[in-house]
């Protein structure tokens, strides 16, 4: 399916890059392989918490090579200058790619970015287009210059934003899709062929970095803007509530037609809360130190009562 003389780098940390390389890999062998360091997480920060990158890299028998810096990793960058392969894909990276890097392999830095650009510049462009109410979305595969995904464009491949997506499973039908067109691509033109159109700067939109305080749940609004977040937040970082002075991390919720004080669990029986406008029912829910389960079997072991508030 691919150019077998094709050889590439790959750089990427997050859960889109390791869906990417995992395809990838399965064509076309990355001369190496750069994520970001591993983060301490846990609690008391005494576990390390490796990227998705390394940990898919792994499962594919790659070595990995950790940079918090990559453009000035000067042992990373002796190693390209002496065997550099023909272009290097920079995915879901989460650093600023700069010179000498920018330009050492002969056909640059590419990115495979979920969304059309230039549509969706940014971090989140899933997250964003489902929160967004999308119906929508597309993969691009752009060259990377100095300015964020500003670089011109290989080519767009568009794809639907089913009424049930969450990022994560947008994350894999994007992955395939903008993998499969690389791949194509590739097969069909020799590098020296490979066209790219410059974006137009007037249709600009941006997706920006999701902020720690943005998980947390306002039961006053909407009910269907509500159940869009939730699904944009699932897997990472994950939708949440307080109950009292403990989180419920919320994985999935459905619209009801009910009303009420936002906040409020309406029954007895199952845990359906107000929103600002409308209700909705909690299906997917991990109450701390538990097990993900079921709205219903963790209400039901909650011992809460009818009338009970959730704070936004």
């Amino acid at each position: 399916m691919a150019n077998p003389f094709l050889r590439i780098g790959f750089i990427g940390s997050g859960i889109f890059a390791a869906h990417c390389l995992r395809l990838i890999s399965s064509f076309l062998i990355p001369e190496w392989v750069v994520t970001n360091p591993p983060q301490v997480a846990g609690r008391g920060k005494r576990s390390l918490r490796h990227t998705p990158v390394e940990l898919a890299a792994l499962e594919l028998g790659l070595s990995v090579h950790r940079s918090a810096d990559i453009s000035r990793d000067t042992a990373f960058l002796d190693r390209v200058q002496a065997d550099t392969p023909d272009l290097v894909l920079v995915i879901d990276f989460g650093q600023f790619i700069r010179e000498p890097l920018l330009n050492m392999a002969p056909y640059g830095c590419l990115n495979i970015h979920p969304s059309c650009l230039p549509e969706y510049r940014g971090s989140s462009p899933v997250q964003r287009a489902i929160q967004d109410g999308k119906d929508e979305s597309g993969v691009s595969i752009f060259r990377l210059v100095p300015k964020m995904d500003a670089g011109p464009v290989l080519l767009c491949a568009k794809y639907a934003i089913l009424p049930g997506d969450t990022s994560e499973t947008l994350f894999r039908r994007a992955a395939r899709i903008g993998v499969g067109a690389f791949l194509g691509y590739a097969n069909r033109f020799p590098l020296e062929q490979w066209e790219f159109a410059e974006q137009d700067e007037t249709l600009v939109t941006y997706a920006p970095k999701i902020a720690n305080g943005e998980a947390r749940i306002d039961w006053s609004h909407d009910a269907l803007e509500i159940e869009r977040t939730v699904r944009a937040f699932n897997p990472d970082p994950v939708a949440f509530t307080m109950v009292g002075e403990k989180r419920l991390r919320v994985f999935g919720v459905s619209p009801v037609d009910y009303s009420g004080s936002p906040g409020t669990f309406l029954f007895a029986d199952k845990p359906i809360v107000a929103c600002g406008r409308g209700a909705l029912s909690l299906e997917t829910v991990q109450a701390e130190g538990k097990k993900i389960q079921t709205g219903v079997s963790w209400w039901n072991g909650s011992r809460l009562e009818v009338g009970t508030v959730l704070s936004s």
